[in-house]
C-alpha cells in the first residue's frame, strides 16, 4: 500500500499523508519561506524512532518532490522495523 495525500479541508496546499487509515505524515507549503525555492515541508507524524540518520522532516521545491522525500524515508523506516507496505511482518 503506497502513501496517499488527503487534502486538509481547512487549508490550501496542506495535506495529511496516509498509509491506509493511518496518518503517518503531513506535507504543506510554507507561507514565509526563508528559501523560496524550497517551499514544501514534509514531516512524519507519530512514527516512533528509526535507524540512525533517518530523515523525519525535509524541504522540497514541489509537492511531488516532498511526497517522494517522505516516501523514501517511509520505506527506510519500514525496512528498519521489518514491516512491509501491506503491514504484514516479513517472513
Amino acid at each position: 500500500m503506497s502513501l496517499v495525500l488527503r487534502p486538509n479541508a481547512a487549508a490550501t496546499d496542506d495535506y495529511d499523508v496516509m498509509h491506509g487509515e493511518l496518518q503517518v505524515g503531513r506535507i504543506y507549503r510554507r507561507r514565509a519561506a526563508i528559501r523560496p525555492e524550497m517551499q514544501w515541508l514534509w514531516a512524519f507524524n507519530g512514527v516512533p524512532g528509526g535507524p540512525a540518520g533517518l530523515a523525519l522532516t525535509g524541504l522540497a521545491a514541489s509537492l511531488d518532490e516532498a511526497l517522494a522525500g517522505l516516501q523514501e524515508s517511509w520505506s527506510k523506516w519500514l525496512a528498519s522495523t521489518e514491516l512491509s507496505e501491506s503491514g504484514d511482518e516479513r517472513s
